[in-house]
């Protein structure tokens, strides 16, 4: 919840664990937890103070689903992460 403030300045209502993988199992023992957060709000003057790193610039934008679907069949989303977790939304 902390993440979604910090990354779109937006609170989840809801928090759904989609699923747990492993991007190098054998090699490293790092977990990725997927989450689908819903009822998204605006940050209130009572949440907490949000502070990016010094290295994060982010650029938010919106994409409907089918339009990142497409993206990943054209080449331009690549990363597995990303594909993964698309693919775990119906």
């Amino acid at each position: 919840m902390r993440e979604c403030g910090e990354e779109v300045g937006l609170r989840p209502g809801q928090v759904e664990q989609l699923g747990t993988f492993y991007p190098s199992p054998g090699f490293c023992d790092e977990a990725m937890i997927f989450f689908r957060l819903t009822d998204l709000y605006p940050l209130g003057p009572d949440d907490p103070e949000v502070h990016l790193d010094p290295d994060e610039h982010f650029e938010i934008r919106r994409f409907s689903l089918d339009e990142i679907r497409a993206s990943i069949r054209r080449g331009e989303i690549q990363d597995m992460k990303t594909v993964v977790g698309v693919s775990l939304i119906a």
